[in-house]
């Protein structure tokens, strides 16, 4: 009898976790901005429980550093409500940036010049030896698998676009492919064993081979190789993330924050980046996504251009969600801006964005 008691109470508690519902969260309404500070935001990055956040910002454009510029790296340890600059002010031309799940772990690119990382939540940068035209940075979970893109078509250092991958938490790296094209995303799994980058089309130009720009490669062995996938055509790649096992992954065409340009469509892949399909958003030039660690939620959002009159472009700079693993997409109430990166954490009940030359936003449930 005493066996029996305790088989029902075994039984019990496996028919109680099948059973629970997982909590929805609301991506739609409650965007507000935190930090009303119209510098250069280029990435916004956070920890997998949305505590530790860190945000970066240009010196200039390009392709110099403007001394008088503003150029540093952001940090805030309450949820992006508050925020903070280093305390070195680091004035560069800060392009890329990714930490690991809990935030100790970061790193950060610089155009034409070198790769920092911290490990101390982003107070304290170290600068390795490595100088290229970085665009992008990705890490895994724990932050020892890290892969970096170059991106040959930058004015800083033309032709050397190239792929760069670190096993040993970003103290030393190396050149993992020898095809320099014009890399411009980049994303991993957790585990950092699946892999995906993208570069943008470029044509006219022989010299740095843009005759080979504009595919998506995947690598399933911790950035050691990459293979062209052979479900997306050639484009104009600029944005990619991807859920924590690696087999939803996104990555978006035909958008950019210079120029007007048409509308991009997103693809989304569910089986590892072996094939993809359109997914069915509204029409904007998307320029940034990004999906949660449970592949879930997902967040896009387009940068508001403007004509040769400075009159607004309709139908640019709005802000897109789904929760229900891509499958429908609906805008937010976040306000039109130049949207230039987006964050989940690791569940989706968390959401930040920055945007060029305006602020920091924040999702307030």
């Amino acid at each position: 009898m005493r066996t029996i008691k305790k088989k029902n109470k075994h039984n019990k508690r496996i028919k109680n976790k099948r059973t629970r519902k997982t909590r929805k969260y609301n991506l739609i309404k409650g965007w507000k901005k935190v930090f009303d500070v119209s510098y250069n935001w280029q990435k916004i990055c956070m920890s997998n429980n949305g505590k530790i956040q860190t945000a970066i910002i240009r010196s200039k454009l390009a392709p110099t550093i403007d001394p008088s510029g503003n150029g540093n790296i952001y940090t805030s340890n309450n949820y992006g409500i508050d925020w903070k600059p280093n305390k070195d002010n680091l004035n560069l031309n800060w392009e890329g940036l990714a930490m690991n799940s809990t935030g100790k772990y970061q790193t950060a690119v610089v155009e034409g010049k070198h790769i920092y990382i911290s490990s101390d939540y982003g107070e304290n940068w170290d600068i390795t030896n490595v100088q290229s035209n970085w665009i992008t940075v990705c890490m895994s979970a724990s932050g020892k698998y890290q892969t970096v893109v170059a991106n040959g078509f930058f004015p800083t250092n033309p032709g050397k676009g190239y792929i760069y991958v670190s096993h040993d938490y970003g103290k030393n790296w190396n050149k993992k492919s020898d095809m320099s094209v014009s890399w411009v995303c980049a994303a991993m799994s957790s585990d950092g064993k699946h892999q995906i980058a993208g570069s943008f089309l470029l044509k006219d130009d022989d010299k740095y081979h843009f005759d080979y720009n504009g595919y998506v490669y995947n690598s399933e062995d911790y950035g050691n190789t990459w293979v062209k996938n052979t479900s997306l055509k050639q484009s104009w790649w600029t944005c990619a993330s991807m859920s924590g096992t690696g087999d939803i992954q996104l990555i978006c065409a035909i958008n950019c924050n210079l120029d007007i340009v048409p509308p991009g469509p997103i693809y989304i892949s569910y089986d590892y980046g072996k094939n993809f399909t359109k997914a069915i958003t509204p029409s904007e030039p998307w320029l940034t996504l990004n999906v949660s660690k449970n592949g879930k939620y997902m967040l896009a959002a387009s940068y508001k251009q403007q004509d040769k009159e400075n009159k607004d472009i309709p139908h640019t700079g709005g802000m897109i969600c789904s929760d229900d693993y891509g499958k429908t997409w609906k805008y937010t109430d976040a306000p039109k801006t130049q949207y230039i990166s987006v964050t989940l954490n690791d569940t989706g009940s968390y959401a930040m964005a920055c945007a060029w030359g305006d602020g920091i936003y924040k999702l307030f449930k």
